[in-house]
């Protein structure tokens, strides 16, 4: 997702999605160091391209809310937050904290895909009938 060297983690969340956290040191913000969390939409998802400030998006609950989406160098979508917000601090909004944010973000985002997909299923399944 972004520069390798920055980042902690990546894995399979258990929605089935993938994750990854990164941690911004201090010299990147005159703030101080955070750290951010990205879930991967699939290729095929009807979320693919959507933009995190829409508002098929807009229930999505996660630290700070989405601030990000975007494609990575590979053109893989995804969907992110991050731990930079007045209060935050990396002391409390560790690796660990980010991780489950993650978890919080993919069951989500998987709900979502579903939902639409089952939408779109029975749309097109009444649409042989007319």
């Amino acid at each position: 997702m972004t520069n390798k060297s920055n980042s902690l983690k990546k894995w399979t969340t258990k929605a089935g999605l993938e994750a990854e956290v990164v941690y911004y040191p201090p010299q990147h913000h005159a703030l101080g160091a955070w750290h951010c969390g990205y879930v991967q939409v699939p290729v095929d998802s009807p979320l693919n391209g959507v933009d995190f400030m829409d508002s098929s998006l807009k229930r999505v609950e996660v630290h700070g809310g989405l601030t990000f989406s975007g494609r990575d160098k590979e053109g893989l979508w995804w969907c992110g937050f991050d731990t930079n917000h007045y209060q935050d601090s990396v002391f409390e909004q560790h690796q660990e904290f980010v991780e489950n944010q993650c978890e919080k973000l993919a069951l989500q985002l998987k709900t979502l895909i579903d939902k639409q997909e089952t939408k779109e299923a029975q749309t097109s399944d009444d649409s042989v009938f007319i």
